[in-house]
């Protein structure tokens, strides 16, 4: 009998930081192999231990220095990246925080953009399909 091999795979949160005007975006830099140059929603991946709530808390605060209130996951994403590489992603709604949106990690650029000027800024697939799920929600709360 053949040893069947494994998938690679990854976990990770993905967040829309909403204030109810604007989402907030990232511009990724050179470290970023897989998605560099774009202008994305940002995220991170799930460390070992956590789970994809206790990520996201800790994508917020690692990213925007700030704490998460409210908040509300919206769905999983799975895909295969180039490699083979299983990716999985939950996507959350972040409505509300604590502190002063900043930039603690200065390795990407934040940029501020109604969800329309995201659709503009943000030319990655997978991004723009984060951006049509958030879209719905912020449209039911603001509906």
């Amino acid at each position: 009998m053949t040893e069947r091999e494994e998938t690679p795979e990854k976990n990770g949160v993905v967040f829309v930081l909403w204030d109810g005007k604007k989402i907030q975006l990232e511009r990724r830099d050179t470290s970023d192999k897989l998605f560099f140059g774009f202008t994305i929603i940002p995220g991170g991946k799930i460390e070992k231990g956590e789970t994809p709530d206790e990520a996201m808390f800790n994508e917020v605060m690692e990213e925007y220095g700030v704490a998460v209130l409210v908040y509300k996951p919206l769905c999983d994403f799975t895909d295969i990246e180039n490699g083979g590489v299983l990716n999985k992603r939950r996507l959350y709604l972040v409505t509300k925080w604590s502190g002063v949106l900043s930039n603690p990690e200065e390795s990407n650029g934040h940029i501020e953009a109604t969800i329309q000027e995201a659709f503009t800024l943000c030319e990655h697939p997978l991004t723009k399909t984060f951006l049509g799920v958030a879209q719905k929600e912020i449209s039911r709360l603001s509906a």
